[in-house]
């Protein structure tokens, strides 16, 4: 089962907002807050991060396509990746809480 827009735009405020503290601020303005997933939920991203930036002024760069496109640079770009579905990620969450 897929997320709702809001389940998305909950996640990507909650996360982004977390690391918000540490997103450096230039004379240009705030660094964005990098997110890349799928393509399925792109459209509900999309929404939660313009959504983010008119609350917060932080802007927000979303890539949603196939995981090839850009699991290259996840590593030195990243703020957030977001799943397809809700399952892996609650899946995830349970593990690593057990540890």
């Amino acid at each position: 089962m897929l997320g709702t827009p809001n389940m998305y735009r909950r996640t990507l405020l909650l996360t982004a907002a977390s690391g918000a503290a540490a997103n450096p601020v230039s004379a240009q303005g705030p660094a964005p807050v990098r997110a890349f997933g799928p393509g399925g939920p792109g459209p509900a991203m999309m929404a939660a991060g313009a959504a983010f930036r008119a609350a917060t002024g932080i802007p927000v760069e979303i890539t949603a396509s196939p995981t090839r496109g850009w699991a290259a640079r996840v590593t030195a770009g990243a703020d957030i990746i977001f799943p397809g579905a809700e399952c892996p990620s609650s899946e995830h969450w349970r593990r690593s809480r057990r540890n």
